[in-house]
């Protein structure tokens, strides 16, 4: 049985293998989760195996076509979107830990979004689940955000009857981000083209 120290470690390994800037590529897509799932490592966004990483390839697929299913976090990564969960510890949620953790994961979070804004990084933000969006709004964050000229959407969480939402939903977010030209469709037939040379 691991211990916690080493799961979150095993997480974030994964984690930071698929971040952008790895290949010098800036986030302009910056999901927002509340936690890895329960039973990560080997249940997780990064591993392909969690119900959110299967609802968010089917949206982008489903938008962009030509994306080879198996090489999505290939294409994820490309275009600039990375997941940042608000607690590293698998299966914490926002209302069952004290103020206290939950203001500093939310200060950690925001310094995050402000050190990349300052190197005009992450153009939109997806929070997905709600109560983590409420909570967000609640502090302030969501309306400072925006004040940045940051794009903020909401997704809920994709499972039982919210996954057709949720795949729908990112799938609307997708458009408006084309019409932003915060995605651009030349730059995504550019990265497929990539991808399925790889």
């Amino acid at each position: 049985m691991l211990e916690e120290k080493e799961i979150i470690e095993k997480i974030e390994s994964k984690r930071e293998k698929w971040n952008p800037q790895r290949q010098g590529i800036r986030i302009r897509i910056l999901f927002i989760g509340e936690s890895p799932p329960r039973q990560a490592p080997q249940r997780f966004f990064y591993q392909e195996t969690a119900i959110l990483y299967r609802a968010t390839r089917k949206a982008f697929i489903q938008k962009f076509k030509e994306i080879p299913e198996d090489k999505f976090l290939h294409f994820f990564k490309k275009l600039g979107c990375y997941l940042y969960d608000l607690f590293k510890t698998p299966g914490k949620k926002v209302n069952k830990v004290r103020r206290t953790e939950l203001i500093n994961a939310m200060k950690q979070l925001d310094d995050f979004v402000q050190k990349k804004r300052e190197k005009n990084e992450i153009d939109a933000i997806i929070v997905v689940l709600m109560r983590v969006y409420n909570e967000l709004k609640k502090q302030g964050l969501i309306d400072k955000w925006r004040n940045k000229g940051i794009k903020i959407f909401s997704l809920p969480f994709p499972i039982g009857g919210f996954y057709r939402i949720y795949v729908r939903g990112l799938k609307s977010i997708l458009n408006n981000l084309i019409e932003q030209n915060i995605i651009k469709r030349d730059e995504v037939n550019k990265i497929i083209e990539q991808i399925k040379k790889e």
